[in-house]
């Protein structure tokens, strides 16, 4: 967003239209922000009545400069509560959301898809805040149902596609013995393959990268190597192309985690090492690139460079960022086999954690790491049975 979307000129026009605010959710300053203000995909954006700081408007996710500017139009007309008719729906549907009232959203996007007139401009929007809905209650095979039947009522524009991503994923999430599972799959896997192929829809390139992503784990999971394979070649030459277009290393840097996970489905780390090793020269300040060159020298094998990079971006990181790099580190040392050294890590790593705020101390790299230390304490407990004594025989039984 900062390196293609907020510098565009069309947007010089809204500059005293809001009180801006950009929230780095990595600093523990963030914190009482995040506490009123959760944040579980980034960017998000929050519209937000400075009256009584209620969120009018919430959209997790990156946005085009038209996209953007909608969601600033509806998030005005909810705050002055001007909108009629469908528009004032939508408000409500957009606050519903925003504050977590996910069932009630979904309840209003429902109606709003149904009842509003064809034409009505906002009916995308209301789709796409639906679906959201859906899968943040995780009714998998309802959200999926309804990306099919909607995809075929939007016309090609970003609520298309993402109904598109947000079905296939909800799919994706149904037991794989659901009888509705495999079909599902097949029909928006089938859309997607179309839209990444053709791209004819303006939507954000780390969306169409997104996309990709998602084909290449279908293919995988389904044990078609090939079919993978050359997605991830397409999905690879796609982010070299879009790369090449960016006018500033930042610009290009966009685009390092997803061309780092396609070259790595690629069985090709040299390419993302190439990279990132100039990103990093580029950007000497960034943890990401020293971060990501850690987990791309471990799949060379390459251990001791590998954790020297990794002491380089957690001498850059801060707030809970670092708890995945530390995660690195440690899997570097239980590869290495220095199981002592990795339960150190993690120990620091889980340290670290309680020094967080509360609503930094995300599930998912907590649980990771205390998985990684039941590993490595599984793996050092035969080393410790083969170094002990052996047991010793029982005394003989006195003689009478």
């Amino acid at each position: 967003m900062r390196a293609f979307v907020f510098t565009d000129a069309k947007l010089e026009r809204h500059a005293g239209r809001f009180v801006w605010l950009s929230m780095n959710t990595e600093e523990t300053s963030a914190g009482p922000f995040l506490e009123k203000y959760p944040v579980d995909s980034w960017p998000s954006f929050f519209i937000i009545d400075p009256k009584g700081e209620k969120v009018a408007l919430k959209w997790p996710g990156s946005a085009t400069v038209p996209q953007l500017e909608r969601l600033l139009d509806d998030g005005e007309r909810a705050l002055k509560g001007a909108a009629k008719g469908p528009d004032a729906q939508l408000a409500a549907e957009d606050q519903a959301f925003a504050q977590g009232k996910y069932e009630e959203a979904a309840r209003l996007g429902a109606q709003l898809a149904a009842k509003a007139p064809k034409d009505w401009p906002g009916r995308g929007r209301a789709v796409e805040v639906w679906i959201l809905s859906l899968y943040e209650l995780k009714q998998w095979e309802t959200c999926a149902t309804t990306a099919l039947q909607e995809r075929d009522k939007l016309p090609r524009s970003p609520p298309y596609v993402d109904a598109v991503a947000l079905g296939l994923a909800c799919a994706d999430e149904l037991p794989k013995e659901a009888p509705a599972r495999a079909g599902m799959i097949a029909s928006l896997e089938q859309t997607a393959t179309e839209l990444v192929t053709k791209r004819d829809v303006a939507i954000a390139a780390d969306d169409y990268s997104g996309l990709f992503g998602s084909l290449v784990d279908l293919r995988d999971e389904r044990g078609d190597a090939e079919g993978a394979r050359a997605m991830a070649e397409a999905w690879a030459k796609y982010l070299e192309g879009e790369a090449a277009k960016a006018t500033t290393p930042e610009g290009r840097a966009v685009f390092d985690p997803h061309r780092m996970t396609a070259y790595l489905k690629l069985k090709q780390p040299e390419k993302a090492l190439a990279m990132l090793q100039e990103s990093e020269k580029a950007l000497p300040d960034d943890f990401n690139p020293p971060a990501r060159m850690a987990a791309t020298l471990k799949e060379l094998g390459k251990y001791p460079e590998a954790l020297a990079a990794a002491d380089r971006a957690l001498g850059l990181a801060r707030g809970p960022r670092r708890l995945r790099i530390y995660s690195t580190r440690a899997g570097i040392q239980q590869k290495q086999g220095d199981l002592k050294g990795a339960k150190k890590t993690v120990d620091d790593a889980l340290a670290f954690a309680g020094t967080l705020p509360k609503v930094q101390q995300y599930d998912g790299p907590i649980n990771a790491l205390k998985k990684l230390r039941e590993e490595v304490a599984a793996a050092e407990k035969p080393k410790e049975a083969s170094a002990a004594p052996p047991p010793r025989a029982p005394a003989p039984a006195p003689k009478k």
